[in-house]
């Protein structure tokens, strides 16, 4: 009958009987044990997490009581923010001003044609041209995100860089910004006037005086700064390329790095203008800084007078 423990003949109201299965009864040391196991494991896990913070606490209390230790740890950490900060920053800024335009050889179509449809000349073209290649050098096949002023002559110089550049449609992405327009100067400007007031502008200071029904340079300076604060969220929200190349005007230029290198007022009044379609590259440095490796002309005590 081993066979057949787990079974039992009863009996129904019709006297006929059937088989039905009844468990044996359960063996109490195998649930002691199972029990025993049990509180163990909630016990291991219990003691390790406090183990765990325990030990947390003791180094928190090392580090904060040693300021050799102190330094040390903060050192550490200081160095791991900067690498992780600068894997979000572009390689390089490069800033690009526009080649040669008709208003830099006659300023007199200022009086006809806006400011912002001015075009460029066959020189202006050929120096983009040559900056592309330039550019393509220094770059290879990393990506590029192109800031262009919303000038034609930008634009221009911006068509012909990648005419010679030939860098891949997929490796590079372009975004107009306003805020790299050049100095407002008014609207059509007559010739006789602007000889007036810029004798005023070299008297009174480029970066203070504001032109009739235009901009001062402190204006400039006001939106570039702006534009600076779109930059450090493109490379901390969104997927950093390697480059960030810039094309836009001459003050632009200079106001964008008298930003960032916090220059003085009398140190921007030293610099001259850039040259037409001259390439200036600000490279990233271990410790998250973009250091100027462009060498820029500069006078002692000079008022630019452009």
């Amino acid at each position: 009958m081993s066979g057949l423990d787990g079974l039992k003949i009863i009996a129904t109201r019709h006297d006929k009987k059937r088989l039905i299965y009844y468990p044996p009864p359960s063996d109490t040391r195998v649930q002691i044990l199972t029990l025993l196991l049990f509180s163990l494991i909630c016990y291991l896990r219990i003691t390790t997490v406090l183990i765990t913070l325990l030990t947390i606490l003791s180094l928190f209390l090392l580090v904060i009581s040693t300021p050799r230790l102190t330094k040390y740890v903060h050192n550490k950490w200081h160095i791991a923010f900067r690498a992780m900060a600068n894997s979000q920053k572009p390689k390089r800024i490069i800033l690009f001003r526009h080649g040669e335009s008709e208003g830099n050889i006659n300023h007199e179509v200022y009086a006809e044609t806006p400011d912002n449809q001015v075009k460029l000349t066959l020189k202006g073209e050929q120096q983009a041209r040559d900056a592309g290649m330039k550019l393509r050098k220094l770059i290879g096949d990393e990506t590029v995100r192109f800031f262009v002023s919303p000038y034609e002559r930008s634009w221009r110089t911006l068509e012909c860089i990648l005419e010679t550049s030939n860098i891949p449609e997929e490796r590079y992405t372009i975004r107009e910004e306003p805020r790299l327009r050049e100095q407002d100067w008014g609207n059509f400007q007559d010739p006789k006037s602007v000889g007036l007031f810029m004798k005023d502008r070299l008297k009174f200071g480029s970066f203070y005086y504001r032109l009739p029904n235009g901009e001062s340079g402190a204006d400039v300076y006001d939106r570039v700064t702006t534009f600076w604060s779109t930059l450090h969220r493109e490379w901390k929200f969104e997927n950093c390329l390697d480059n960030f190349v810039i094309v836009s005007h001459g003050i632009t230029c200079r106001m964008f790095l008298m930003r960032y290198y916090n220059w003085t007022v009398a140190e921007y009044h030293e610099l001259w203008n850039l040259r037409n379609c001259q390439m200036v590259v600000m490279e990233l440095q271990k410790n998250g800084k973009f250091k100027l490796i462009t060498p820029l002309k500069k006078t002692p005590r000079r008022l630019e007078q452009q």
